[in-house]
């Protein structure tokens, strides 16, 4: 699009004072890399079938509940191998396609010297595997849902804030005084991260208007349809 454009054409000039951030799942890829660890996971038997049942539950009724047990799930198995998994399910692609309109608008944001940030809450190891397989981010900061470890294993408790909702406005508050120049998503859980920033992008399918995407544009906010 062209406001697209022109942020991926951005003069250098005052971008260096300033945060961008992006949610993940649906905004710079097409899959939910958290749930999709989850399953792969409960496939391999490292995690019971009965989480799956309780995770459903609670994405309709609690959805910061749901990204914070999803890493709570995790307890007991070690760093290492979570992480090695988080590699293998990138590598199968399962979720892809990137979206590239996005992820261009972030990479131009990190060539002008913005700090940018991945705020999703999946798994923070998760996240950092997808953005490491998209290349040369390595400056790009990830807030991800974290989960605790000693002796280099999870232990199940989940470490504040799940940036999800109110907690991306948390964690990103935590993370950086820059003001929050830019900011996209594609799902109401970052609504409040959308409206701290002073330009804020919807992202939604090109099929069908999501209610993200409906109060983006009542709002006159910048939308990429993907």
């Amino acid at each position: 699009s062209d406001r697209s454009r022109e942020w991926q054409e951005a003069p250098k000039e005052g971008w260096a004072g300033v945060a961008a951030a992006f949610d993940a799942d649906g905004t710079l890829w097409a899959g939910d890399v958290g749930e999709l660890l989850l399953e792969r996971l409960i496939h391999q038997g490292r995690v019971p079938r009965a989480t799956w049942e309780r995770y459903l539950g609670l994405t309709r009724t609690d959805m910061v509940a749901a990204c914070g047990y999803c890493v709570e799930a995790m307890g007991g198995l070690s760093e290492a191998e979570v992480e090695a998994e988080c590699r293998a399910l990138i590598s199968s692609q399962a979720h892809l396609p990137a979206h590239t309109e996005v992820v261009g608008i972030l990479r131009r944001l990190v060539d002008l010297g913005a700090e940018v940030w991945v705020v999703s809450g999946s798994s923070d190891l998760v996240v950092k595997a997808g953005l490491a397989a998209l290349g040369g981010l390595d400056r790009v900061g990830v807030l991800g849902a974290r989960g605790e470890a000693r002796s280099g294993r999870l232990t199940g408790t989940v470490l504040a804030p799940v940036p999800c909702r109110g907690g991306k406005v948390e964690a990103l508050s935590k993370a950086t005084s820059r003001p929050l120049h830019l900011a996209a998503g594609n799902a109401l859980y970052d609504l409040e991260m959308l409206e701290m920033a002073r330009h804020p992008i919807g992202v939604g399918p090109r099929a069908n208007a999501t209610e993200l995407v409906k109060q983006a544009e009542a709002r006159g906010w910048h939308v990429i349809r993907v």
